[in-house]
């Protein structure tokens, strides 16, 4: 079916379907909004690159993965309780970057 069918006529006007469709395509303006609000959206895995490779693996592994601590403090060779406070302000330092 083309656009340009005659669905009726007003006031000496023509009126074709393609009159009747709404256009959901954005004006300038609102394409400029909305590209500047999709920046100011942080993605999770560009701010867990600002941390560094071991801090990247605890998170990473607890996560995703779900590791144990105990797994974890094995693969970076430190304690399990300095594995699990690294991955709670590491975590919190996350959250505060994503708001």
């Amino acid at each position: 079916m083309s656009l340009h069918w005659n669905i009726g006529t007003a006031d000496n006007l023509q009126i074709e379907l393609g009159d009747e469709i709404s256009d959901s395509s954005l004006n300038p303006l609102e394409s400029l909004i909305q590209s500047e609000l999709k920046k100011e959206q942080v993605n999770p895995f560009t701010a867990i690159q600002t941390f560094d490779e071991v801090e990247q693996h605890i998170l990473l592994g607890r996560l995703l993965d779900n590791k144990p601590f105990s797994k974890l403090s094995k693969e970076v060779n430190m304690s399990d309780k300095i594995v699990k406070s690294h991955f709670q302000k590491d975590l919190e330092l996350l959250k505060s970057l994503l708001k």
